[in-house]
């Protein structure tokens, strides 16, 4: 069981130190998708989380991705399972491809694992190993945040963290890419965050389309219109692998798909682990996997299932809490959810629904919280909270900061 002395809600901001802090996250951070309709994205208190229990989720965390590495690469050597992630038919013969030429597993790794408390004990929902978001947010809402929390400390920089690991990777005369979907004002302002950091550390970066790309005898330059080719050294794509095969012309997106041996971070074969339906291989590829097989709750084909009363419905490739549906007395979610698994159960999975417990909000309704800890090459380097009045955590959820607690012993001192 969560130890609920080890996970709280901090005190609320006022009213006065709220505006400041979406007036510092706008012009201090360039964040700017600060509301949604009528309420604010971003949450007015942070979650607190004791220095143990976080060192037992980052634990976890990483355990989690040395398990998915290794699984990935077992799915990768046996193409045939790919056609069972629910995966777009370009984007499978683009891994296949990169595959042959091993060059599929390349690049730096930057995965979040979403953990939810419950009854008993800390549960994942997925892991977001694509192209996860949130970590502009983890690194500006921290530090606005300590100066209300006297004797707590942040759980890291995950911005900080990418730039290093782009620009080790880059060379002299060398740009990183910074691959986004140009129309999209909050995957560019993510991509802003990282780009500043580099240019801090002396590495100029592009804010690119994935069409913008090309490769010329196995090196990578960017293609602008009336300027020269810039020599790319390493890349970040903010950019769903599943959204690639739209671009059409695959000699857009092929070498996001085989990155050969400069940084991509995330390859395209990250799909693999993205995929909701990844957990059904589980007996298939022959490992262990004891972290994922206790976080995660029970997976199956929605085709498995007499009865949907007791499973969560979600997509195989959904993003941000989308498409999920939660049954119960007053279900929450998409409605639709039943009829389109029942039409297309290749692409759908059905999650084993487990309880959350709420925080009690002092003045308010109690929150349901969610860490996502970020991990970058095995190594834990950032937190990520989201906070919501339901137990279903999406897109209407409130970003949070994530603040860790000293042991009780240094606050006795």
């Amino acid at each position: 069981m969560v130890d609920v002395s080890a996970l709280a809600l901090g005190p609320e901001m006022s009213r006065a130190q709220a505006a400041e802090m979406r007036l510092r996250l706008a012009f201090d951070h360039g964040k700017y998708d600060l509301h949604l309709g009528d309420h604010s994205t971003i949450a007015a208190r942070p979650i607190l989380l004791s220095a143990s229990e976080w060192s037992a989720i980052a634990r976890d965390s990483e355990a989690l991705w040395r398990e998915s590495v290794e699984l990935e690469a077992r799915v990768l050597a046996n193409p045939r399972l790919l056609t069972r992630l629910g995966l777009p038919r370009a984007l499978i013969a683009e891994v296949r491809r990169a595959t042959r030429h091993g060059h599929a597993g390349v690049g730096a790794r930057f995965v979040r694992y979403d953990f939810h408390p419950t009854p008993d004990g800390w549960r994942i929902s997925e892991a977001n190993a694509d192209v996860p978001g949130g970590f502009l947010e983890s690194a500006a809402l921290t530090p606005l945040f300590l100066d209300l929390a006297p004797g707590c400390s942040g759980a890291g920089d995950p911005c900080s963290a990418l730039a290093g690991a782009l620009a080790q990777a880059t060379g002299s005369g060398e740009h990183v890419a910074l691959i986004h979907a140009t129309a999209y004002t909050d995957d560019r302002q993510s991509m802003a965050a990282i780009a500043e950091r580099l240019e801090a550390l002396g590495v100029p970066a592009m804010l690119l389309a994935p069409d913008q790309l090309r490769e010329r005898d196995g090196a990578l330059f960017a293609r602008l219109d009336g300027e020269p080719p810039a020599r790319i050294g390493a890349v970040a794509r903010f950019f769903p692998a599943e959204w690639l095969p739209n671009l059409h012309d695959a000699r857009a997106w092929r070498p996001l798909a085989a990155p050969r041996a400069r940084c991509v971070l995330n390859p395209v074969s990250a799909i693999v682990s993205q995929s909701k339906r990844l957990p059904l291989l589980w007996d298939e590829v022959g490992l262990p996997l004891p972290t994922w097989r206790r976080l995660l709750p029970e997976t199956r084909d929605p085709r498995s299932c007499a009865a949907l009363a007791d499973w969560a419905l979600k997509p195989a490739l959904g993003r941000v809490g989308e498409a999920v549906y939660l049954p119960g007395a007053r279900p929450i979610g998409e409605r639709r959810a039943p009829r389109l698994a029942r039409k297309r159960p290749g692409h759908w999975v059905a999650q084993r629904r487990f309880d959350t417990l709420a925080l009690p909000a002092d003045g308010g309704p109690a929150l349901h919280p969610c860490v996502g800890v970020f991990v970058l090459d095995g190594r834990a380097v950032g937190a990520y909270g989201r906070l919501s009045a339901s137990p279903l955590i999406d897109q209407h959820a409130a970003e949070a900061a994530v603040l860790i607690q000293p042991p009780a012993e240094a606050c006795a001192a």
